[in-house]
């Protein structure tokens, strides 16, 4: 069996002499602080949802609560409460705090869902607008409908100005 020899160097001291010392090394090759480093890295959020860190521009932020979100979380955030038809839709942190009163809870609303509109399905987008529609429409039933037939042919008196019109809800 044959051996091998290492040779061993004395102890050296580190040096801090400059840029090339060997923290400034060390930061640069695991992402510390040195100033040169910092020029060339942009600064990134992380998402309270699945705790990753993104670039600004990937972001969605929560102006009333400041509570930020990827886009691609915010998104399946969106469409599982549009999947469970829970409107209205509120941020996925202020939901979870029961300190927060429910009228004072973040909701998600079209502004939110215009930034993001790449990543989200036109057909998701319609949904939303009914949900949003359902929180302020209510049904109305005419008292001249009672004797209409089955094929939606009854026509409603709406007294305004003795006009006449088709009734929205049997066409």
């Amino acid at each position: 069996m044959s051996e091998v020899l290492l040779a061993r160097r004395p102890y050296e001291p580190l040096a801090l002499d400059g840029p090339g010392d060997t923290f400034s090394t060390l930061d640069l090759h695991y992402g510390g602080s040195s100033s040169h480093h910092q020029e060339q890295r942009q600064p990134t959020e992380e998402c309270a949802i699945c705790f990753d860190d993104h670039q600004h521009e990937e972001m969605v932020a929560l102006t009333e609560c400041n509570h930020t979100f990827c886009r691609p979380c915010m998104v399946s955030h969106v469409q599982a409460k549009m999947s469970e038809t829970i409107y209205p839709i509120f941020c996925p942190l202020c939901a979870t705090d029961r300190s927060i009163p429910l009228d004072d809870k973040t909701k998600i609303d079209q502004r939110i869902l215009e930034e993001l509109h790449d990543l989200f399905p036109a057909k998701d987008f319609e949904k939303f607008e009914e949900l949003q529609l359902t929180m302020i429409s209510m049904t109305v039933q005419c008292p001249a409908l009672s004797n209409t037939n089955s094929e939606g042919g009854g026509l409603c008196a709406y007294d305004l100005s003795s006009t006449w019109m088709q009734n929205p809800f049997l066409l």
